[in-house]
């Protein structure tokens, strides 16, 4: 949850490519358990992914992939992991920028502002009015 997890990575792969789409984000806290070296077992699977979630394909602007990425790279649940995206962002023992998303009069931790840029994973810029999937 502290770091990019290979694993993570390999889970969010493994979504972005089951549904075709450009880019997957995943939350750490669906990973349960790592993987051993050797032969991958559907229960190494299962016990990894434990839950009876569902894959949501979503169109979303540039403009509000950015502002997903920002949220969950945050820091408030731990270092979400993605696919088809290059993310940069302030080290957690750094102090991030953050403003009042929701009007609430304070600052929540998912509203820390940790992402210094984020690209498409070969590097092209992420176009504000363009549409992801």
């Amino acid at each position: 949850r502290e770091v990019e997890s290979p694993l993570g990575n390999l889970v969010a792969d493994a979504i972005r490519a089951s549904v075709g789409a450009q880019i997957a984000i995943t939350n750490p806290g669906g990973i349960r358990a790592d993987w051993e070296s050797g032969p991958i077992r559907y229960v190494d699977v299962f016990k990894t992914l434990p839950f009876d979630n569902y894959v949501s394909k979503l169109t979303l602007t540039g403009k509000e992939l950015r502002r997903l990425v920002r949220i969950t790279h945050a820091g408030a649940r731990g270092f979400f992991s993605t696919s088809g995206l290059r993310v940069r962002a302030v080290r957690r023992e750094d102090e991030p920028r953050s403003n009042d998303l929701d009007g609430n009069g304070k600052i929540e931790p998912w509203e820390l502002d940790r992402l210094i840029e984020v690209t498409l994973a070969n590097g092209e810029p992420i176009g504000e009015g363009r549409m992801y999937t």
